[in-house]
């Protein structure tokens, strides 16, 4: 997890000047002095499993100084938070036109889609009391935090350029295999070629989803539908893997018995695919 706080944007006159990146703070009256990041959970006398079913939580900041943080919530489905001004949801599953957070690729969880994070402003010797109001849309847990960052560790660790140009690389090269064997397959009309493009296909797409450019681009206001279709490709992918590979080995002329088999069990997965969607689409729920 990650958890941090701002170091001190402006010192009112006669305060003690802390030094850049410095957590200094009270939670609940109880002073607490960090660098770079603090993870509340401990001050706040939770634990992780009790953080991860709460659906309320009160808890008072104080700062001797102007502090700018980041206030961060790991993968909480949807939190409403209020105490700092207008309330504010922010979630893995909230829609970014309806979100105040500032959602990044580069804090992305595979499944959860990204997580999202909150500026807070501490103005110095005030007291704000934070109300988080939990909501969870799937029926699948999702490893909450709370914790304060500071935009500098962000900005340090969270390498936005290098970043898109690593997925950009990456993403070009799978697009040139995929027009490369397009191509070979409308020259010689071998269907493992053509079999080979849609596994890639699903390859980029599953790839896309793990490092959150759907919920950022597609889907950044129907982050839901882009969790569900991520969940869909996951499993698609491992079947096409075994429909490219059967049709590259050419199974059904090397061991017509063996291929008769693999065809079953493409088949079943199928079949398990098609009733794991019926039962979630009246139940909502995403362990399945």
């Amino acid at each position: 997890m990650f958890f941090l706080l701002a170091g001190c944007q402006s010192t009112p006159p006669n305060s003690e000047v802390v030094p850049p990146e410095t957590i200094q703070v009270l939670i609940n009256g109880q002073p607490v002095k960090a660098e770079d990041t603090l993870n509340l959970l401990p001050l706040l006398r939770l634990s992780q499993e009790q953080l991860d079913t709460l659906q309320q939580l009160t808890f008072r900041l104080k700062s001797p100084v102007d502090l700018r943080p980041l206030l961060f919530l790991g993968y909480a489905q949807d939190v409403t938070i209020s105490g700092s001004g207008p309330p504010v949801r922010i979630g893995t599953v909230v829609p970014v036109s309806k979100s105040g957070g500032w959602p990044e690729i580069q804090f992305f969880k595979r499944q959860e889609g990204y997580a999202p994070h909150l500026p807070l402003f501490l103005e110095a010797g005030r007291e704000i009391t934070l109300t988080l109001s939990f909501q969870q849309h799937i029926q699948k847990p999702t490893p909450r935090a709370i914790g304060l960052m500071s935009p500098a560790y962000l900005n340090r660790y969270a390498n936005r350029g290098f970043s898109h140009f690593a997925n950009g690389i990456f993403q070009g090269m799978i697009w040139v295999l995929i027009l490369y064997h397009l191509l070979l397959f409308l020259s010689v009309r071998e269907a493992s070629y053509l079999w080979y493009c849609a596994y890639m296909v699903c390859i980029s797409a599953l790839t896309l989803g793990d490092v959150g450019y759907w919920q950022r681009g597609l889907f950044q206001n129907t982050p839901l539908l882009g969790w569900h279709l991520f969940q869909l490709i996951q499993y698609i992918t491992g079947i096409m893997t075994l429909v490219f590979m059967r049709s590259f080995v050419d199974l059904k002329r090397l061991d017509p018995r063996l291929d008769r088999t693999v065809q079953w069990f493409i088949l079943g997965n199928l079949a398990v695919l098609a009733l794991v969607a019926l039962w979630y689409f009246p139940t909502r729920d995403g362990r399945g």
